[in-house]
């Protein structure tokens, strides 16, 4: 082989190689952004959303328009004026339906499915339930040839639409709790915690309705099951599986285990719970503004307002973590 032959043979293969981390670079952002977005985290999960747009990850421009069209989850510490969330919401909204139309036009189902929802409550766009059907079914059709090609996020998807899910809820197209099982199923069976976790949440909701209609024995049997998928998915780490045993706990050290270990692990509303009641009835000013803070930062407009009510200081802004340091942070 010549030596120019053999040069360019070397150069292909570390551009290969350089493909290969940088498209597991891409991976890791989104399974970081998704879980942090999962968790009411919104300063994280728009880190690794931007880090994933700025890289040209259809992913990255589907994730922001989600953060933009529910952008009022997130709203951190503003003063509720009419006129400026009015102001917010036209911006946010023209904001996310270029994030998805970017996304739809590289071929992701959460594009379409953003899409969807916007055209299906009229967010930013006239309402047309047409158009919005029209969408829904492609991004349907998107995440079910994932889902089969080893795409769990996919499958996760297909489960919370049809579960119709607060921030996925289209009833008119989309309300089959039994065919959201079958896809929870599947994640299950692919080791992710989120599986477990959501048939947790399916028997808890079953448990509930049986209950209202006074068959207690079958509320019994549901509540057993649900924390029985509660239970494995905090074995996998799911934080807010944690969250949701409390309510099977009877014992106010057992409720308090669970509710600090959901927090530490960067769920946001039991942040918020951790630090109201260490304000409230430990009278532990410390321990309540750590985790106002960390709630804050996330972009809980309640936890922000109650560092404000505590220390009469208007939150800072948080600082962006690089990636290195969420890394150790998980350390």
């Amino acid at each position: 082989m010549t030596r120019p032959a053999s040069m360019l043979k070397i150069i292909l293969f570390w551009m290969c190689c350089l493909g290969v981390v940088y498209a597991s670079d891409a991976d890791i952002y989104f399974a970081y952004a998704i879980r942090a977005w999962e968790y009411e985290d919104a300063h994280t999960a728009k880190i690794y959303f931007s880090k994933l747009a700025k890289m040209g990850d259809r992913r990255g421009f589907s994730g922001l328009g989600m953060l933009d069209v529910n952008w009022w989850d997130y709203a951190g510490f503003i003063v509720p004026d009419r006129r400026e969330i009015y102001r917010k919401d036209r911006v946010k909204y023209k904001e996310a339906l270029q994030y998805f139309q970017k996304a739809a036009d590289m071929g992701d189902g959460l594009g379409f499915f953003g899409l969807g929802y916007m055209y299906f409550y009229g967010k930013g766009v006239l309402k047309d339930k047409t158009k919005a059907q029209q969408y829904l079914q492609k991004a349907c059709q998107i995440w079910e040839k994932e889902g089969k090609e080893g795409n769990v996020q996919a499958y996760v998807f297909l489960g919370r639409l049809y579960a119709g899910q607060r921030q996925y809820k289209v009833p008119d197209f989309y309300n089959d709790p039994q065919k959201s099982v079958a896809y929870f199923k599947k994640v299950m069976e692919m080791g992710d915690p989120r599986g477990y976790f959501e048939l947790g949440e399916f028997y808890n909701q079953k448990k509930e309705e049986a209950s209202a209609d006074k068959k207690f024995q079958s509320a019994w049997g549901y509540e057993e099951e649900a924390e029985e998928y509660y239970q494995k998915a905090a074995q996998l780490d799911y934080a807010i599986a944690y969250y949701r045993l409390m309510k099977f706990t009877h014992d106010r050290d057992g409720i308090r285990e669970y509710l600090q270990k959901s927090a530490d692990m960067g769920y946001g509303t039991a942040c918020y719970e951790l630090g109201y009641e260490a304000y409230n009835w430990d009278r532990d000013t410390q321990k309540a503004l750590k985790y106002f803070n960390k709630a804050c930062i996330m972009g809980d407009y309640e936890s922000c307002y109650l560092v404000y009510h505590i220390t009469g200081k208007k939150p800072a802004e948080p600082v962006e973590k690089g990636f290195w340091d969420w890394l150790r942070d998980l350390f």
